[in-house]
């Protein structure tokens, strides 16, 4: 237990309850190496801020390298992922510019059950998605070189003009 700001004090209470956080319902579980096509129509469950979504599971374990994409022809993707012991990341954009399209590329940091939020950049979008899982890291759009470097071994590249730039 501590305060907002330093030297305030005072009394507090705590409550610990069993029980656990309302998850939201899968709509379905996603396999690496596939994917699942759906669509955000008025009726889904909706984010606070008002967007339809999706939510899909999978099993990563610790270590492990997944790239999840999700692509729309109707509305700007969004993805969500929440995972073991308040692990989150999300993205809106693939990275390259210029996408609606939306890819989260990340090393899984426990063994356990993964939550893909398939959702929308702006509230009351709907339409329809695909959102598809692979092993690996994602490969940037329009860089040369790049990818793995393993102990003991030199890569070369070229930075240029379009090249995927870090905001």
């Amino acid at each position: 237990v501590t305060s907002y700001a330093p030297n305030e004090t005072g009394r507090y209470s705590v409550r610990v309850s069993q029980g656990q956080a309302a998850q939201p319902v899968a709509a379905g579980s996603l396999r690496i190496g596939g994917s699942v096509s759906g669509t955000l129509a008025a009726g889904d469950s909706r984010l606070n801020s008002g967007e339809y979504f999706a939510v899909y599971t999978f099993e990563g374990r610790a270590g492990q390298t997944v790239t999840i994409d999700m692509t729309s022809q109707a509305f700007d993707a969004y993805l969500m992922l929440r995972g073991p012991s308040g692990f989150s990341e999300e993205n809106d954009d693939r990275p390259g510019g210029g996408s609606t399209d939306a890819q989260i590329s990340v090393r899984l940091p426990a063994s356990g059950t993964y939550r893909v939020h398939a959702t929308s950049y702006a509230p009351g979008e709907t339409g329809a998605y695909r959102v598809s899982i692979r092993e690996g890291q994602a490969a940037f759009a329009g860089a040369e070189g790049g990818g793995a470097v393993r102990l003991g071994q030199q890569n070369t590249g070229r930075l240029a003009q379009g090249d995927t730039q870090i905001s």
